[in-house]
């Protein structure tokens, strides 16, 4: 995270760091790039899950790969520049990065649609479109997310409300960010590379559609593909996007977190939800968690959380 005092330009500053995964504008500026925010959550995904899932999974998938690639790509689509334009415009305190999660979900729709069509079913494509269901879960929680609501529940005008959001959103896609980070932070990861290869193909081709219209074909098609879902598949998704849930909040919560405060005072600031699940994965001062966090935060800040949490004395 950055930390930065107010003695230049606001907007100045986020075009300098950009692309970035939390922007807060309060007595300084926080900005947390979008990289460092992304490796995290990769990292957290394959170290904290990786053997629960050997146990769910019958794909004939690496489990280790798929896992840091949800984490490692599921944020892609804050790297849109049209949450730029909507901060400067309300001149605002923080960029909410409203339906980033979509960017990904209609850009591996593309990929499931062109291999339904041309190239024929493969079981990447089935791993993609799984990456894809996951990756729009993530922010599910939030009132109006999940692509059923979009698409079913909410009457046609609002639905061509947030069909406009996201079409905006790709437009608004900047190869120098979206796609140099997304193989920045896929790293030595073969299938992570795959998916940006095949995603970098649909990129361009997202680009060039023409309105709205064809983004609500997109998701309806998706949507209609998982209306009757192969049991194992679904249940890979379900098990993905909550371990996705679950890493994308810690994950925050040491990247936006101020440590100059003591553990008692640390305790408000943590959310209720995070605080659960730190409980629940907690195995010991030597165990699973504390190690996969000692990969990727200072030790410090892990006892803080632990003490403020009450797991550690």
């Amino acid at each position: 995270m950055l930390f930065l005092k107010q003695n230049k330009n606001v907007f100045k500053l986020i075009e300098e760091h950009w692309p970035l995964s939390y922007v807060f504008v309060n007595e300084g500026i926080k900005l947390v790039p979008l990289k460092d925010h992304l490796i995290s959550t990769g990292k957290l995904m394959e170290c904290l899950f990786s053997r629960r899932f050997k146990y769910i999974s019958k794909l004939d998938v690496n489990v280790s790969e798929l896992l840091y690639t949800a984490g490692a790509l599921h944020d892609l689509g804050k790297a849109s520049r049209y949450y730029i334009n909507i901060f400067k415009k309300i001149d605002g305190h923080s960029i909410s990065f409203y339906l980033h999660e979509y960017i990904m979900y209609v850009l591996t729709s593309y990929i499931n649609t062109a291999a339904s069509t041309e190239r024929g079913k493969s079981q990447f494509t089935e791993y993609v479109n799984i990456l894809g269901e996951a990756i729009v879960r993530h922010h599910v929680a939030m009132g109006g997310r999940h692509p059923a609501y979009i698409l079913i529940r909410q009457e046609k005008n609002k639905r061509n409300k947030l069909a406009q959001i996201i079409f905006n959103a790709l437009k608004l896609l900047d190869p120098q960010s979206f796609i140099k980070t997304g193989y920045i932070v896929c790293g030595g990861y073969p299938f992570c590379k795959e998916t940006m290869d095949r995603v970098k193909e649909s990129y361009y081709d997202v680009k060039n559609l023409s309105n709205i219209g064809a983004i609500i074909r997109l998701l309806e098609y998706r949507l209609k593909k998982m209306s009757n879902p192969n049991p194992t598949t679904l249940k890979v998704i379900q098990a993905l996007s909550g371990a996705l849930i679950i890493a994308d909040n810690i994950s925050a919560l040491y990247e936006r977190t101020s440590f100059e405060k003591d553990a008692e005072e640390l305790k408000e600031d943590i959310p209720s939800f995070t605080a659960y699940w730190l409980r629940e994965l907690y195995d010991g001062e030597k165990g699973r968690l504390i190690n996969c966090l000692k990969n990727i935060y200072e030790e410090e800040k892990i006892e803080k959380v632990m003490r403020a949490i009450g797991v550690w004395r």
